[in-house]
Order: C-alpha cells, then sequence, then structure tokens
C-alpha cells in the first residue's frame, strides 16, 4: 500500500491482503461516519479487475457513496475504477400522527411535539423530552401529561412514516393517578361519618361538628396544584373551653388512589383562655426567609425565636425571655408523581439537603 496526495491507496493489482488494507483505510479515513464495515473481495478477472464491495451496519443509516480517484500510472494505463451503491441503506422519512393531533415530522423537535401535543382537545399542558436520535433517524420522546386529573388514556398512532420496517409505538412509564372513596375522623375514638375525597368545606366541618364534643369549628380549603386531586384544609376549633383539642385521626381505608393518604398536623397550638397563661405559636420559613438581604437574593431559614414578655409596648421593663426551637422532626412534601422523573429527582435532592441542614 501506498499514500498518494496524503490518501491511502491500493495497488491496482490486488493481493490477498487488498481487502485488509482497504478496510483499515475507509475506518481511518471515515471515522465517526459509520459503526461497523464489512469488505469483500471478488476473484481476479481478465487483467486483474477486482470488485471490492463494502456492507456498513444495519444502524449507519444511508451512507452517502465513495469517490474513487486514480493516480497518474493507473490513468496512463487507461484503466478506471467507478463506485456505485447497490442497496440504499434505510432511513426513516414522513409523519405520524397521536390520536387526534396534527401530522408529526419523523424528528420533531420537543419544542414541536409539545406544540402539537398542546392542541390535542382535552390535553392541557404537557413536557416533552426528546433523545437524539441515531443515523436512520429513529427519535425517543418522553412526554409528561400535566393538569390532567387521574390516568390519561394510551394515544392511539397512526403512521405515515417511510422506511424499512418502520412503525411508532406508544408505552406508559408511570400511569397517572387520581384520588377517589372516602375517609372518616376520629376525635377521641368517636368516628365520622364517610367523607368523600373531594369534600367542600361545609361537608368536612358538618362531619367533624357531627363528632361528640366537637360542636363548633372553622374549615377553610389551601389552594393545592396537582394532577390527582389532592385537598387541604385549615379547621379551627371554636369550642369554648376545648382548650389545645387533640389531633384529628384519619381512617382511610375506604379512600382509592396510589399512595393515597390523609396527613393531620397541629398549625397552631390551641389554648384555653384562662387570662393567667399564654401559648405562642410562629410561622418559621425553612427556605428564604424575609430577612434584611440585598434585593433578589435569600435570607437564610429562621433556626430560632427569641420570646420577650412585657408589661409596655416600649419593653422598658421585660418580665420575661424565652427562646423557641421550632421542631423538624416531621415534614410533609408533596411529590407530584405525573411530573417528570428528572424533577421528581431534585425535589429529592433538595428534601435530602433539607434534612442535612436539620442536623447541623
Amino acid at each position: 500500500m501506498e499514500t498518494y496526495n496524503g490518501i491511502n491507496a491500493l495497488t491496482a493489482i490486488p493481493t490477498n491482503a487488498t481487502s485488509v488494507i482497504l478496510v483499515d483505510s475507509v475506518l481511518d479515513a471515515l471515522q465517526g461516519i459509520f459503526t461497523s464495515v464489512t469488505i469483500s473481495q471478488s476473484l481476479n478477472v481478465y487483467q486483474h479487475g477486482t470488485t471490492y464491495t463494502l456492507t456498513y451496519g444495519e444502524n449507519d443509516g444511508d451512507i452517502p457513496d465513495l469517490v474513487c480517484n486514480v493516480d497518474s500510472l493507473m490513468s496512463i494505463s487507461q484503466s478506471t475504477c467507478t463506485a456505485r451503491t447497490v442497496m440504499d441503506g434505510n432511513t426513516i422519512s414522513g409523519h405520524f400522527y397521536l390520536g387526534a393531533s396534527n401530522s408529526i415530522p419523523f424528528d420533531a423537535t420537543a419544542g414541536k411535539m409539545k406544540e402539537i401535543i398542546e392542541n390535542i382537545a382535552g390535553i392541557n399542558q404537557v413536557e416533552v423530552f426528546r433523545t437524539s436520535g441515531d443515523k436512520q433517524g429513529r427519535y425517543s420522546w418522553m412526554i409528561t401529561i400535566h393538569g390532567n386529573v387521574g390516568d390519561v388514556l394510551l394515544f392511539q398512532v397512526s403512521s405515515s412514516l417511510f422506511g424499512k420496517e418502520v412503525s411508532v409505538s406508544v408505552m406508559e412509564v408511570i400511569k397517572g393517578n387520581q384520588l377517589g372513596g372516602s375517609y372518616q375522623f376520629s376525635y377521641k375514638n368517636v368516628e365520622s361519618i364517610n367523607i368523600p375525597y373531594d369534600a367542600n368545606c361545609t361537608t368536612i366541618k358538618v362531619a367533624i361538628e357531627g363528632i361528640n364534643g366537637l360542636d363548633d369549628v372553622a374549615v377553610t380549603s389551601k389552594e393545592v396544584s396537582t394532577d390527582e386531586s389532592s385537598k387541604q384544609y385549615l379547621v379551627t376549633f371554636l369550642d369554648v373551653g376545648i382548650g389545645d383539642a387533640d389531633l384529628l385521626l384519619a381512617t382511610i381505608d375506604s379512600l382509592n388512589g396510589v399512595g393515597a393518604i390523609v396527613t393531620v398536623k397541629e398549625e397552631i397550638k390551641g389554648s384555653e383562655a384562662r387570662g393567667d397563661t399564654l401559648h405562642a405559636s410562629f410561622s418559621m420559613p425553612r427556605g428564604c426567609s424575609e430577612s434584611q438581604v440585598p434585593l433578589m437574593s435569600c435570607g437564610n431559614p429562621v433556626k430560632r425565636i427569641l420570646l420577650e414578655i412585657s408589661k409596655d409596648i416600649q419593653f422598658s421593663k421585660k418580665i420575661a425571655e424565652k427562646y423557641l426551637i421550632p421542631d423538624f422532626l416531621s415534614n410533609i412534601y408533596n411529590l407530584d408523581q405525573c411530573r417528570s422523573l428528572k424533577k421528581i429527582i431534585k425535589n429529592l435532592q433538595s428534601v435530602v439537603s433539607s434534612l442535612l441542614s436539620t442536623t447541623e
């Protein structure tokens, strides 16, 4: 083998090693263009004519034709060298449809896929991630649907794609979740009536006030943004003389949904109006506190509160002072099941970081 104008060259008269040299030459010159190549060499015919057949890997797509050049000696002998395609490599083209969507190009970007899916009637908001694809034009899209309560039916596929044995398949990675059924509250071993999973504030109030010993409560709802019909309520006990009421206990035997649970926690400690005691409750932010910090920056979490008691508003004479340390042993984190795996991992990392900072 010789070098001609900086390019590997084969001798005009083939030898037993010529096909091996050709393989090495092609692999060296076309790195990254294909994954594999097999070269076969025909038997010599009249005047040493030889044919080399290059077969590329099945995942290499349609490789452009090689160009065959000859040196001056071969040109003088009026010999020729030609390259042609025997069979085109497989590539994908065309478009497809998901349900009642508009046509989706075979190589649609994540942004284009998002735009098309969100234009389907009944679909609110989606998040799309697309793989980088391969040389045949095969891609995968991860589509996460938000804003639709419960489990969304799989899209039916209609294909107008071109390519050998080309197809489109849809599979469910994480099943959508929705609450259902009912639950009960109990107070000092007395149970309430069944409460529907999506009960409004009036229904909650009637159920709790139906428990013996609880005659007057106020119920308000908190806005919770999930795709699973989750709700939050704030219950305030107003009975005279009840003081610090025991926590309500929840029975969820009739509550449906993956991971369905009812959590009860004390927001503000109750106190009986006796005139000689004082119970203080504070909201202590874990993340960005409202402290004196530069604009667009975040304050440190509140770690303790100093409670000072005085007879006058000028605090000229303090009766007592006490440090209040928050109890972070119990924390509630809501992870929306329909979020992408990437966001779930990010939320979990935040949880771990928060727990570690608590122990410092």
